[in-house]
């Protein structure tokens, strides 16, 4: 990737600037791309030339550009004013009509700031490829072939443009940065360092987290489990969890080391259960949802547990604006309910409809589309899980409908290097035949392969 200087006049930059949005990856436009207005009435030339020639130096550099020189495009009003030839910059420069830059074109290859961009590796599919490239949950490699054959499925359902306005929003977190949020976390002081290896999954994200914190282990003892914490003596432990999404599975963690659940246990319950005010337990989530949140605290609530408290180091809202926890008082839900039936419906806003640049009635039939695919794929899954595990159960029909957008219809567009919640699209994990008003997708490929 390369950054991109565009170069203008005050009244030329709102069109070129609504380009950008249009066209760009949201995730490098801060980065990468830079417009800069100058009034060539009032500015001085030589000024404008040296912050031009400026932009080649090396502090300019944005954090993951594989071309550290700066493509700097002005309009042909600025070159007249600055009166200088292309080659005095010292850098990539280059002249287009105001008019070329401004101009909506019907197709994108028509739009010369489609075309800067995609030079640039700053447009959709490029920028995506570059951001998804520490994906490390197999051996497939997220590359701009890749993404291009997941748009493709879209294409052949006659809804490439849905599928590009999902590439546009999808966030993966590196490892790096998980790491610096579990490292960065306040702890007790000699506090246990402890993920829970449950025997009922992979283990794939226990093992990373692991490794992450590691180096907080007094000793270099990372413990598989809170009653390994305490049987070794501790009293202060610090259980690290690598993402919160609907709270399900933690809930299913704590109960069964409080001896509240009998099957399918997720962690061994305590040795001694009654020693349980004598401890001080500290959940760290490297990044949870507000409804995730909300529904263990009021779990903690619910069972006098005052003596656990959460931290997060990043937050996700799924709910808006919503008080989910006044919202939760209101119902007088419970979190055996909210496990079974999920949150009401009308407090969750599904995150991939926060920002699509559609129009309202695209973003409707985006909707329909991710709900009836995304139900197909859900219940796809559910078979995958049946076939592997003959003690799995199907969901019941209302269940399904509720998880078309993801678990709960989150609706959620994120991804860590190792692993992808399914409270994300189905459309990013899940696979199989699929169908969308009369044409098919025998085999639906994942973006990010082997989730399941």
């Amino acid at each position: 990737m390369r950054r991109l200087v565009i170069v203008c006049r005050p009244q030329d930059s709102a069109d070129i600037r609504a380009r950008v949005r249009e066209y760009a990856h949201p995730g490098v436009v801060d980065a990468f791309v830079a417009i800069k207005e100058v009034d060539v009435d009032v500015a001085d030339s030589r000024d404008t030339a040296l912050e031009i020639m400026n932009e080649g130096h090396s502090t300019r550099v944005p954090s993951g550009a594989t071309n550290p020189q700066p493509f700097v495009a002005a309009t042909k009003e600025i070159g007249n004013f600055l009166k200088m030839g292309k080659s005095a910059y010292g850098i990539h420069y280059e002249e287009h009509a105001a008019t070329k830059l401004r101009k909506l074109a019907g197709n994108r290859k028509e739009c010369l700031v489609w075309d800067l961009l995609q030079t640039c590796g700053l447009t959709v599919v490029p920028a995506a490829a570059y951001m998804l490239r520490t994906y490390a949950h197999t051996s497939h490699v997220i590359d701009a072939s890749a993404i291009n054959s997941w748009i493709g499925q879209f294409r052949k359902l006659k809804v490439e443009k849905y599928g590009l306005a999902i590439l546009r929003q999808i966030r993966l977190m590196e490892q790096s940065v998980l790491g610096t949020l579990l490292a960065d976390a306040q702890i007790p002081d000699g506090a246990a360092i402890c993920v829970n290896r449950d025997a009922t999954t992979s283990g794939k994200s226990e093992a990373v987290v692991s490794n992450l914190v590691l180096k907080r282990a007094a000793g270099g003892k990372v413990f598989d489990s809170p009653k390994d914490a305490v049987d070794a003596g501790h009293t202060k432990i610090a259980i690290f969890e690598d993402g919160l999404w609907t709270a399900t599975e933690l809930i299913g963690v704590l109960q069964s080391m409080l001896g509240m659940r009998t099957a399918r246990e997720k962690t061994p319950a305590l040795t001694d259960l009654s020693r349980i005010g004598e401890l001080d337990f500290t959940l760290v989530f490297g990044v949870a949802t507000d409804y995730g949140l909300a529904c263990l605290d009021l779990f903690l609530r619910e069972n006098n547990l005052s003596n656990i408290r959460v931290i997060a180091g990043q937050k996700v809202s799924v709910t808006g604006e919503v008080d989910v926890l006044a919202a939760f008082s209101s119902t007088g839900a419970t979190t055996a309910e909210l496990r079974r039936l999920g949150p009401p419906a009308e407090i969750i806003r599904p995150a991939v409809f926060s920002a699509t640049a559609l129009t309202s009635p695209q973003e409707a039939d985006m909707k329909a589309f991710c709900e009836d695919v995304g139900r197909q794929l859900f219940v796809n899954y559910i078979q995958i899980m049946k076939e592997r595990r003959p003690d799995y159960k199907d969901w019941p029909a209302e269940k399904l409908d509720r998880c078309s957008l993801g678990m709960w219809g989150f609706g959620m567009t994120f991804a860590f290097a190792h692993s992808v919640p399914k409270a994300s699209l189905p459309l990013l994990w899940s696979e199989g035949e699929v169908t969308w008003r009369g044409a098919t997708v025998s085999k639906w490929t994942p973006l990010f392969p082997n989730v399941i």
